[in-house]
């Protein structure tokens, strides 16, 4: 039985937050951030999270599931503007996202998968 939207929001999410954490050992982005020290790996991680985060937000409130994906992508772009891809950090964590929605959107064109 193919996996639905709803589920593989949840499971992208749940995937990366436990990257997250295994990264950077229970300290938070911020913390990290804070300290100077770039670290893409948990940022590709992090905008993962985010974007399927976004997804959820949007199956939610009710949108069907390519509405859902659309509002998703929409509210990436504004969240990962140009300036924020300008360093490492950011190249990695909008690759994150956009990785996250390209693999969550190819559920909606798989046959029977399109339920939220």
């Amino acid at each position: 039985m193919p996996e639905d939207l709803a589920s593989a929001a949840e499971r992208v999410c749940a995937e990366a937050a436990a990257v997250l954490t295994e990264l950077s050992a229970g300290s938070s982005m911020c913390a990290i951030a804070r300290s100077g020290h770039s670290f893409p790996a948990a940022k590709y991680h992090e905008g993962r999270l985010a974007a399927g985060t976004a997804l959820r937000r949007a199956l939610r409130e009710g949108a069907r599931p390519a509405d859902a994906l659309d509002a998703a992508r929409e509210r990436w772009v504004r969240t990962s503007p140009p300036l924020l891809r300008s360093t490492a950090d950011g190249r990695a964590y909008g690759a994150g996202g956009d990785d996250a929605l390209a693999e969550l959107a190819e559920l909606t064109t798989t046959d029977g998968a399109t339920s939220a």
